[in-house]
């Protein structure tokens, strides 16, 4: 027989220690339930005897924070379930950076609570650990048709080439439109939508066994087969991009053209932002105002890396020049990518640029590329102390 399962369950007001009692089922279970006063001071925290500890959170306090992350980052302490009565983006970011994926919102839902204890003693039993965050790159277009999804769907291809496909995933939030699976002819069976219809189920196996392997390079969340509405809950979605930064060392995400409080919060916690323009005056005027509202809404903390595609060459070329582009953009253009027709072969067979004809020095050209943006994509994860 099972020894019982012990939770210990740490709660600010009398209120939530009651709700928190309701909520968890003694007689569906073998489990011990202790329900105590909130104390979050480091040696309380150590002094704790429990499978599970269940902690209501202020995310706004620098001193709980801290003493949640000094705790976690013992490999010895038990796994930690977070609650907290006021849940925004804001708090998922906080909460994110220590890399804690199980948190569960106040009022308590019995579901959500008993799916976010059972990932917790999951997580005990395989020895997972706290505090893998892996880099959480975006993808984003000065409009539409420049090649943003190619751009993420072939770097990812060229980045993963030779290693473990395990350990990077694009993930394809572009919900009416996405291309991503098309463009590498690969299943549309699950989305992005079918894991936050019940957020509370998220763990690490569940969204890996969501992904499609894509020409075992990499792991592709596809949109979703049919056409959908553009709303997102974005602390959903931002729980979901943790558990997902958990479980690879690199995330890329494609994003749509469209500016909502969702995108926003995923701009917000990316390690890096590829902005993907052509040279040309229409892609270089809104590219500028793309940057402009970055840097506007305090985004400019997020490095952001400038691409050209189908860059011509030749003396008889139609394009703008880099000076002239820089000039317009008020920043350099990071990096280039030549107008290959190898891109277009590669689409129609539905295969990684570099297995369609003449496709290899380009794809070496995008490994290049991709290596350069995780340079900057690393520092930041380490400046957000994430």
């Amino acid at each position: 027989m099972n020894r019982p399962v012990n939770i210990v369950a740490l709660m600010r007001t009398p209120e939530a220690q009651e709700a928190f009692r309701k909520a968890v089922s003694r007689d569906s279970g073998n489990l011990q339930i202790m329900v105590m006063p909130l104390q979050l001071d480091l040696a309380a925290l150590r002094a704790l005897r429990g499978d599970i500890i269940v902690l209501d959170m202020d995310v706004t306090s620098p001193t709980e924070m801290r003493a949640l992350g000094e705790f976690i980052a013992d490999e010895n302490s038990p796994p930690v379930v977070v609650t907290a009565a006021q849940l925004d983006v804001a708090a998922m970011r906080a909460i994110m950076r220590l890399g804690l994926p199980d948190v569960v919102p106040q009022p308590f839902d019995r579901g959500d609570l008993g799916m976010a204890m059972q990932a917790a003693l999951a997580r005990r039993r395989t020895g997972a650990s706290y505090g893998k965050q892996g880099a959480l790159v975006s993808f984003i277009g000065s409009s539409g048709g420049v090649g943003t999804t190619s751009l993420a769907v072939h770097g990812a291809c060229a980045m993963a080439r030779g290693k473990d496909a395990s350990d990077l995933c694009l993930i394809d939030l572009c919900l009416q439109f996405g291309t991503a699976a098309l463009l590498m002819d690969a299943e549309q069976n699950l989305s992005i939508l079918d894991l936050l219809r019940d957020p509370g189920r998220l763990d690490g196996a569940l969204l890996r066994g969501n992904m499609v392997r894509v020409k075992d390079r990499f792991d592709l969340l596809p949109a979703p087969a049919q056409v959908c509405s553009m709303e997102l809950d974005p602390v959903s979605l931002a729980a979901t991009l943790s558990v997902a930064r958990s479980q690879y060392s690199t995330v890329f995400v494609d994003l749509p053209l469209l500016w909502s409080q969702w995108t926003y919060s995923v701009l917000q916690m990316s390690s890096a932002i590829v902005l993907v323009v052509e040279l040309g005056v229409p892609s270089l005027k809104l590219a500028r105002r793309q940057i402009d509202w970055l840097n506007r809404e305090g985004l400019d903390q997020v490095p952001l890396i400038v691409v050209a595609n189908r860059v011509e060459s030749g003396l008889f070329k139609k394009q703008l020049s880099l000076a002239d582009a820089a000039k317009a953009l008020g920043r350099k253009v990071d990096h280039t990518i030549p107008n290959e027709p190898a891109f277009q072969l590669a689409a129609d067979l539905g295969l990684p640029v570099g297995a369609a004809s003449g496709g290899g020095s380009v794809e070496k050209k995008l490994g290049a590329m991709m290596k350069d943006i995780l340079r900057y994509a690393q520092p930041a994860i380490a400046n957000k102390g994430i």
